[in-house]
């Protein structure tokens, strides 16, 4: 919560901001909304936002899914290009969903500035995507911190402007390592 306010804050100090989008999972929904209050504007929530879906992995902790689903957590720990939780969501159908899903938001959004609150498995997989990259190669992409802002520009093409600002955080800061 504290992140969440934040980040709205840092947002809202720096940014004009047209529109807000979100996951619909509760956890981006309550990061971005001290921005839609401060700003009282609605925030469109959309299922293709979501994180990778867990499939038969979802609840498990990561020592069950070891056990359970050794070959599948072997080819998702070593970024196998079939990497995908058993039952669930492959790491390429999320970046698929992610340029799909931010191209649409782009198309409609034409010319201004708009919020896009996600996950982090999401937001990897979409800088897999913009960058050109491989599942293999995303070992190698460092995951945002929590509450972080990634600025992306559109004009027909993406581009990655600024990969991580955080700074606001201080020490609210959480990282996770690469190859996770």
């Amino acid at each position: 919560l504290k992140q969440g306010q934040l980040v709205s804050d840092y947002i809202y100090k720096n940014y004009k901001i047209d529109a807000i989008y979100s996951s619909d999972l509760t956890r981006a929904v309550t990061t971005i909304k001290p921005l839609a209050d401060s700003l009282n504007m609605p925030i469109t929530k959309c299922e293709n936002l979501r994180e990778i879906y867990g499939g038969v992995w979802e609840g498990k902790k990561i020592s069950r899914i070891r056990e359970e689903y050794a070959d599948d957590y072997a080819k998702w720990s070593s970024y196998d290009e079939d990497m995908c939780p058993t039952d669930g969501e492959s790491m390429k159908e999320v970046m698929q969903r992610a340029r799909k899903i931010f191209t649409d938001i782009a198309d409609h959004n034409q010319n201004k500035t708009v919020v896009v609150a996600t996950h982090g498995g999401f937001i990897k997989a979409l800088q897999g995507e913009l960058m050109g990259i491989s599942v293999k190669a995303l070992k190698d992409v460092d995951f945002l911190c929590n509450a972080s802002i990634m600025e992306i520009e559109y004009d027909g093409e993406f581009k990655i402007v600024n990969a991580s600002i955080s700074h606001y955080l201080g020490d609210m800061l959480t990282e996770m390592t690469k190859g996770v």
